[in-house]
């Protein structure tokens, strides 16, 4: 039997979405790439400001969602 490739990274069935956020307090546009929807998340940059949502891909079906 022969293995080739990386084999000791977990694999996932989930489609990874992208998103992405606006912290207005300093100006910073963040992407994030996850498995599971984020409903909040902080500001890597302030650190205590929440970002705003701004737009969502969803890699699995292709569908470009954007909060206007």
């Amino acid at each position: 039997m022969l293995i080739t490739g990386e084999t000791d990274r977990p694999t996932s069935k989930a489609n990874p979405r992208v998103t992405l956020w606006h912290c207005e307090n300093c100006g910073s546009f963040v992407s994030i790439q996850s498995e599971r929807v984020l409903e909040e998340t902080y500001c890597p940059v302030c650190v205590t400001v929440m970002l705003e949502f701004c737009a969502a891909f969803d890699k699995g079906s292709g569908k470009l969602v954007i909060d206007a």
